[in-house]
This record gives C-alpha cells, structure tokens and sequence, in this order.
C-alpha cells in the first residue's frame, strides 16, 4: 500500500512538471525546431499581443458592444511593464512575457440573494460548487427563471474557465474549472472569477492556470479571515504568451502526456505489472523536449 501512495504522489508531482514544462516552452522545443516559419515574423507572439491589446481598446472604445465576449471590459489602470529583472524564466524565440490582465477579458460573479434562490431555476455557479476542472453540483442555488433574465451578463456558457477567489487553493489542489455544456444554462455568483482570453487558445490558458506557476503566484494566505485572492491579483500575473500554433502544439502534447499518465494511475491502483513499464514510457516521453 505505501509503495502505490507513493507512485501516486511521484505521478501527481509529474503532472505539474509537465505543465510547467509546458508553459516554459520546454515540451515543444522540437516542434519549434520544425516549425520555425510558425514562430517568426508575423506569427511572433509579439504580433499576437499587438492584436490582443488593440481589440481591447476597440472594445473599450464602443463600449463593449461586442457580443463575442460576455464579460465587460472595463479601463482598468495600467499594468505595468514586465522588466528583465522580474521574469522569472527565460522564454524561448518567439514568445512574450505580459501580464494575464493584458489578454484576458475578465468578470467577478454577481451578489445573488440567498433569500431568492429556488427549488426550482437556473443554476448558479458558487464557489461551493467549482471542483477541479469540473463543476460539481452536488450542492445546488437556483435562481427562478422569470428572474435570470436580468442578469445575461452573468450567464456562463460551455468552455468558459471560472476560478474560485475564496479558498482558491485546498489540499486536493487548484479550484478552477471549465463549464460544460451539460452545466449550461448557468449563472456566475460572487467571489466566482471568469476568464477569457483574447484570440489565443483557451486549453492554453486552462493548462496555464493549473501549473505550479499560477498557484504560486496567488497568495489568498494573506486575506483576513477566509482565504482569499482578488482579481486584481490574478490579473497582474506574469504570463508566458507563445505564438498562436504553439499554443495549440503544447496543448496536443500535454493532453497526450496526461492520458498516458491516466493510464499509468488506473494501472498503479490495479497494482497491474506492467505499471513499471509503462512509468518507463511516459518518463521518456514526458521528457524528450518534443
């Protein structure tokens, strides 16, 4: 029984090296390699936070009139400058260091009243309920449906990234998970935060969030009374931003990293022989910089 503990801890540790590899740009090193018209030029990912914080200003500008995003974008004060003294590692050609409030549209949850929630109606989505990586409605608020439609603003749809802001960070991990359709319709309560990126890959943003980084960089620790992180906090993180087919080349390599390790936790549970074996084959794997 010890021996399965602690393949399981080494295996829980390996996931988060992997997504940290992957956010430093170290599991696509070779793909790079292959690829370097996709990371140049254009496809610089400088280029694409041009783009970014253009759109953001546009958006601004005509007063959020866009229905592409569901969040409000508000003139937030300047974030500052990532300096060469404060980047925590170097990035790889072709990527950036901003901040997370530079490409990210974001929204705090709404102060639904505990003295209106129903039996019956759309579901809110309180920080309660927010597993990791899932929606867990084990413990259901509702709001009457004849009162929900005041507050489309605050309706969630499938693949939107909702963070916990109190006790974003419990023993068994991070608290933050993406809506799926089978959560839908549902609605965003306060000390709830929604991410949005701005033409980039959400899965990149999602793998983001989940690193070690991120939860590293929050310190709800600090809050008096129950712990908590604010959006302000959140926002000012320092984010690696990899040109666009990057992103989408790290998120094909982490899934396939994650599933072989899946695999190897079903095997370790089931005490099966070829655990060994296949630890062998996701180490070389997880490791060979592709």
């Amino acid at each position: 029984r010890g021996e399965i503990t602690h393949q399981q801890s080494f295996l829980k540790q390996l996931r988060q090296q992997i997504l940290q590899d992957a956010i430093e740009g170290k599991l696509t090193a070779k793909w790079r390699d292959k690829h370097p018209e996709l990371i140049s030029g254009d496809n610089h990912a400088s280029r694409l936070l041009e783009k970014i914080k253009a759109e953001k200003e546009r958006l601004i500008k005509e007063g959020n009139t866009s229905t592409e995003f569901s969040a409000r974008i508000k003139k937030d004060k300047l974030l500052p400058t990532v300096t060469n003294d404060e980047k925590p590692f170097e990035l790889p050609d072709g990527w950036v260091w901003c901040r997370l409030g530079e490409v990210v549209v974001y929204l705090n949850g709404y102060a639904f009243k505990s003295e209106w929630f129903k039996p019956k109606g759309i579901k809110l989505v309180r920080n309660i309920n927010i597993s990791h990586g899932n929606i867990n409605w084990s413990e259901e608020a509702r709001l009457p449906f004849n009162m929900s439609a005041e507050y489309g603003e605050y309706l969630l749809k499938e693949g939107d990234i909702v963070i916990s802001l109190d006790r974003p960070i419990i023993a068994t991990g991070l608290k933050v998970a993406r809506i799926c359709k089978k959560d839908t319709p549902c609605l965003l309560l306060q000390r709830v935060l929604k991410v949005e990126p701005i033409f980039f890959v959400s899965e990149y943003l999602f793998k983001w969030i989940n690193s070690s980084f991120f939860i590293n960089g929050i310190n709800p620790g600090r809050s008096i009374g129950i712990p908590h992180v604010s959006h302000n906090e959140i926002m000012s993180l320092f984010f690696s931003l990899p040109p666009l087919a990057e992103q989408q080349a790290i998120v094909d390599r982490v899934d396939k990293l994650m599933a072989m390790i899946d695999e190897l936790e079903k095997q370790v549970s089931e005490r099966k022989e070829q655990s060994e074996m296949l630890m062998q084959s996701v180490l070389r794997e997880a490791f060979a910089q592709g």
